[in-house]
């Protein structure tokens, strides 16, 4: 199984290959992957789960230091069907967790960044062509505030929608990038198909 385990930042004082050998080393900079040995999520309460990522360390030398030092800066929690539930950064305390729910088909349904409104995604079937599927993200949205208030609702969401199927070429394209296009500066990979994002 081929998992990461080190992102390293490239240095002038050290090169990739030591850091990766010796993370402690002076000057590295690396974002490591940890994953969990054990499962303890249950139907009852959140944990880890075996084989996936429980946490993130960042390993960083601090002025004066002689060596790099690891940082906890990302946690992980789980359902007992392997799926993401929460997020959080162990340095912060109280803990500020994004938590995710799901739907039948285990698409995220919606997220709650800490202290917001939580944005709920809806999916669908866009096209007929060989990519399209049910699991298109057709739009996410979320609660908006009345005006001047912390937390009392309007009644209204937010949206923002995205439309598949956009054109490459010809009259009802918002940019012309068809092979013969973008052949024109060189461009030998030309797109396939095109998608636009409404922004709320």
């Amino acid at each position: 199984l081929a998992r990461p385990k080190y992102v390293i930042a490239p240095s002038s004082a050290v090169s990739a290959p030591t850091c990766a050998a010796t993370p402690s080393t002076k000057g590295c900079r690396i974002l490591e992957y940890q994953y969990a040995t054990a499962t303890t999520a249950s139907a009852t309460s959140l944990g880890t789960v075996a084989g996936q990522v429980s946490g993130l360390r960042l390993w960083t030398t601090l002025p004066g230091a002689s060596t790099s030092t690891a940082t906890a800066v990302s946690q992980y929690a789980y359902d007992s069907q392997g799926r993401l539930r929460e997020q959080w950064d162990p340095r912060i305390s109280p803990a500020l967790k994004t938590s995710y729910t799901y739907d039948s088909a285990d698409r995220v349904l919606t997220q709650t960044p800490p202290g917001e409104l939580p944005w709920t995604f809806k999916y669908g079937k866009v096209g007929s062509n060989a990519v399209a599927g049910e699991g298109m993200m057709l739009a996410l949205s979320r609660p908006t505030l009345k005006a001047g208030t912390k937390d009392e609702q309007d009644g209204n969401k937010a949206v923002t929608s995205l439309v598949y199927e956009v054109p490459l070429s010809g009259d009802k394209a918002p940019n012309a990038v068809s092979p013969n296009q973008a052949a024109q500066w060189s461009q030998t990979d030309a797109p396939t198909d095109a998608t636009a994002v409404f922004p709320a």
